[in-house]
């Protein structure tokens, strides 16, 4: 019994230690994809205010609403 403990102990941390990489990696991934959206819906409320379809209050109201929006959805997931 004793030999069967000693190979399941450090299978078991390999395991979690696999897991845990994982799950860094995909956390890592999703925080780049957040972020490259981020970016590019910037980019957009930017060029409306540009052309003066709105006005940067206005750019900065829907950012922070879609941000607020985004936050209450991972909250409650």
């Amino acid at each position: 019994m004793k030999k069967r403990t000693k190979i399941i102990t450090p299978v078991a941390t390999v395991i979690t230690s696999l897991i845990s990489a994982t799950v860094a990696i995909a956390v890592i991934s999703m925080v780049k994809k957040a972020s490259t959206a981020n970016d590019e819906f910037k980019t957009v409320l930017d060029g409306l205010v540009k052309v003066g379809t709105i006005t940067r209050v206005q750019a900065v109201a829907i950012r922070s609403a879609l941000i607020a929006a985004k936050d209450s959805a991972i909250a409650n997931d």
